[in-house]
């Protein structure tokens, strides 16, 4: 799986389609294909950004959930010290 620097940004991947089928128009290409293929890469860009921003928010809730563990085992921890006493 790329890592999330590696996938190229919704402008570069948009120029690129868009340099493309002006190519395949001006060599004869059928403008209901050139349509769909369009849709597909607009439908895989969104889905690249989407991935991308699901796993920036999932770490983040890792991370709050990890620290509000250890929070709890700490203060479980100190808990216990104080009970032994």
């Amino acid at each position: 799986e790329p890592e999330q620097n590696d996938l190229p940004t919704l402008d570069e991947a948009f120029a690129e389609a868009v340099f493309d089928a002006k190519k395949s128009l001006s060599a004869g290409t059928d403008p209901g294909l050139l349509a769909e293929r369009a849709l597909a890469t607009s439908l895989q860009a969104a889905g690249c950004v989407l991935r991308s921003s699901l796993r920036i928010m999932a770490d983040k809730v890792l991370q709050e959930l990890t620290m509000a563990s250890e929070q709890a085992l700490h203060k479980s921890f100190l808990g216990d010290q104080l009970n032994e006493k």
